[in-house]
Formats: C-alpha cells, structure tokens, sequence
C-alpha cells in the first residue's frame, strides 16, 4: 500500500485547535486499515516572521517636576515668587550679597563677598538643616522663605563643662540679690541671645526684640555655645583668676560665665573692642551701662542662647 502525503497550509489559529483536539489523553490511537488507500493530510502552521511579531511599544517615563528648590533646565534662572533668583555655588552679584547679609544677621560666620564660594556653601547647608530642609545648597523658594522667617533652631545644650579659670569665672564678691531687679522693674523680658559672629547680644521679650547692645565674647572659642539659664547675679565681682580685675554687674549663665561690664584692673579698664571681636577669657563683656541693663531687665531662669 502507498501512502499520499498533501500539505495543507492552514492559520495557525485553527492548527491549534485541531493539535489541541487531537491531544486528549482519552483519545483513541486511529487506526489504518489493511489493504486500503489512505490519503494521509499532515498538517503545518506558516512560519512566524521573529521581524513582524507584534511587540509592545516602547514606554517613555514621565519626566518628573523639580523640586521648589531645585534647578529646572530652561533658559531663564528660576526665580521664587518674590522674583529672587534661585543661587547656588558659584553664582556672583546683588543677590548673592543680600543672601549672605541675611545669613549672618542669623549668625553665620560668612563675608558678604557677593561669591558664592565653600564658606557661604558651609553656612547655606548649615541654616537648611537648621530649617528642615533639603540641604542641597541651593537658595530655592523655601530656602529663600525660611531666610525671611526662620523658624527657632533647636539648640543642643552644650556639654562643656562651666569655665573655671580667667575672668568668664568671675566669682561673687557679694552675695547675690536676694529678690532678682527684674522682678521689681516688672521686666517684660524673656530671654536673650548671643550672636558671636556679629559680637552683640539681643534681649528678647517672646519673639519680639526689645534691645541689642554690642559685646566682646571669649577669644579662641572660649565662650560656650549652647541654650543655659541665668543662674546668679551680682552686682560687683572679681575674677578668680586675677583678684585685682574687678567688674560691674554680673549675670551668670553657665557656672562663672555671664554678662558684665568692661573688667577694671588697678582702675584702668582693660582694652574692649565691644562689638568688633571676641578678647575675654570666655564672659560677655559689655559697656557698664549695657550690663546694668542687662542686670535689671533679664530675670533669673531665663533662656540665654549662645549661638
């Protein structure tokens, strides 16, 4: 017997169907009969071209939106809505300059150089974490905002302990007031702060600044930073480390470290450039008049920061 093959092309849709119904495991095996033609069909699906296969298109990612803070390409520079510039390192001129000037009227250590360099970089990064933001260096929109109204950094208090030598230990040559001078003037103020950068000191009536007087702080970084509380007062001391250096109105903050007048030794005041740099031994030095005012208005267990 001889056996015919024909090859039918057939969509490969229905070629699948048929393989598919011809698979069943319960299927009988067909069989041939002996001595019979049988016209055997073999059954092909046409080639699928790898070339035109249907494939996926490709997905472009969305590009997302910049931060406020950060730069957007364009052509123009980005600009917060008070129409500031967006500044970043490397950037020169006006606004750089009023930028810096803002940074320390808040007690950044920096030139107002109108140059963008590692200094003002350092102070930038520095304020931005002071304020929660993303330190990225970049004077944004919030950036910008927080340097209008920065909210109160939250001040570590220092872990130094109280200086115990040079005039910043000045010890009591009375005992101190028995009823604090800021009770009896009725004293609206709070609180005060330190600026060591700009050398002033500013009381503090809540939020709101009541005065500002100029100060020489501790030279080398002897003056402690850090959130105290006025511990003692008096009215006239010496220092523990020269008893012939007297001074007037003395107001403690950390342990011998406080508020007091020009310091006087054999009745000569020693040389004080209040207001320009720091020359004690780790005190606030101030006019008499400053101290005295100081003395009278801020009340014992109020906040001094020195930052």
């Amino acid at each position: 017997m001889k056996i015919r093959r024909t090859r039918i092309a057939l969509p490969l849709a229905l070629s699948l169907l048929l393989i598919s119904s011809c698979s069943g495991t319960d299927s009988a095996t067909p069989t041939v009969p002996k001595g019979d033609a049988v016209s055997v069909t073999e059954i092909t699906s046409p080639e699928v071209d790898p070339e035109t296969e249907d494939t996926p298109e490709s997905v472009v990612p969305e590009v997302p939106e910049a931060p406020e803070d950060e730069f957007v390409l364009g052509d123009e520079t980005p600009r917060d809505p008070k129409g500031r510039p967006f500044l970043s390192q490397g950037d020169e001129g006006d606004d750089v300059v009023a930028m810096q000037r803002r940074l320390i009227e808040l007690g950044s250590r920096v030139d107002d150089s109108g140059i963008y360099d590692d200094a003002t970089l350092a102070a930038v990064l520095t304020f931005q974490k002071s304020q929660g933001l993303v330190t990225d260096g970049i004077v944004g929109t919030k950036t910008w905002r927080a340097l209008d109204a920065p909210k109160p950094a939250a001040v570590t208090p220092t872990t130094l302990a109280p200086q115990t030598t040079g005039d910043g230990a000045a010890i009591p040559a009375v005992e101190p007031p028995t009823n604090d001078p800021a009770e009896s003037n009725d004293s609206n103020v709070t609180g005060a702060i330190v600026v060591l950068a700009s050398q002033k000191a500013i009381l503090f009536a809540g939020s709101k600044p009541v005065a500002e007087f100029p100060v020489s702080s501790g030279r080398n970084g002897l003056t402690p930073t850090g959130t105290f509380k006025v511990q003692s007062k008096s009215s006239r001391t010496v220092s523990n480390s020269d008893y012939s250096i007297g001074m007037k109105w003395m107001t403690r903050f950390n342990g011998g470290i406080g508020f007091h007048g020009i310091p006087v030794k054999n009745g000569v005041p020693l040389a004080t450039p209040l207001g320009q740099r720091p020359v004690s031994a780790g005190c606030i030095r101030m006019a008499d008049a400053d101290a005295k005012a100081v003395f009278d208005r801020l009340p014992i267990g109020a906040s001094v920061v020195v930052r």
